[in-house]
């Protein structure tokens, strides 16, 4: 996607300057979770921001890709002294960040981040700027879908959101069914029948474990309705795509 790939080649042009200003490097294993208030960047690999109920149940928010930066929440709610009340708020929710793969990031402690937002270092700005630009449209358009659009809809806006503009258009690597089905807020089988439609209909292929759309334009009219999908009962897994 333009965005993410902006983010990732100005994080790599910065890296050595990001290395200089104390950013330090860290392994995260897949399914591991972020728990402390440092704030970090991703640098390679996949993650989720998490939310939990009551029931233990985990929803899937927003999907972290490289070069974004995660967890700043903590510090930027410091600097700015956000209220009691929207805090009181937030705290009533359990959210974590998880690793969907293996991953690579930088981090910074929260004081020493909170120093180098209040000087205006251009690196920390552009990168904090458009993770929350990419985070926000990431929200959007996950609320929009949710509610205002059939299932068939919701599950074919989120791969054509999910897959590189350039070709060839791949989704992204180690989301699962269950994946989806947790941030669209409907059935795993339902997006395993959704996908299977879509591969009869040729809109998109397997590529050993990668997904690749091979008809962005048809995929499109799923999308915005003006070409109808029903899918079939039948079993479904909740493997990886």
């Amino acid at each position: 996607m333009e965005t993410q790939i902006s983010i990732y080649s100005y994080l790599l042009e910065y890296m050595p300057v990001l290395k200089e200003m104390g950013w330090k490097r860290m392994l995260l294993k897949r399914g591991s979770i972020i728990s402390d208030n440092r704030v970090y960047i991703l640098v390679r690999g996949n993650c989720y921001l998490c939310s939990s109920d009551s029931n233990n149940s985990e929803n899937n928010l927003i999907y972290f890709t490289p070069g974004m930066m995660m967890n700043f929440w903590p510090a930027i709610d410091g600097f700015f002294k956000i209220g009691t009340y929207e805090k009181a708020i937030l705290k009533r929710e359990s959210f974590t960040i998880r690793a969907r793969t293996n991953c690579e990031l930088l981090y910074l402690e929260e004081d020493a981040f909170i120093r180098a937002f209040d000087s205006n270092v251009r690196e920390i700005n552009f990168l904090l700027v458009q993770s929350l630009v990419y985070s926000l449209k990431s929200v959007v358009t996950t609320s929009s879908s949710t509610k205002l659009k059939s299932i068939a809809q919701r599950v074919s806006r989120y791969v054509y959101e999910n897959v590189s503009r350039e070709k060839p258009h791949l989704m992204k690597a180690g989301i699962t069914y269950t994946d989806i089905a947790n941030q669209l807020s409907i059935h795993s089988v339902t997006v395993f029948k959704v996908f299977r439609i879509l591969k009869e209909q040729g809109i998109i292929v397997r590529q050993g474990r990668k997904i690749e759309v091979t008809d962005l334009d048809r995929l499109w009219k799923l999308v915005s309705g003006e070409t109808p999908m029903s899918y079939r009962r039948g079993s479904g897994d909740e493997s990886e795509i």
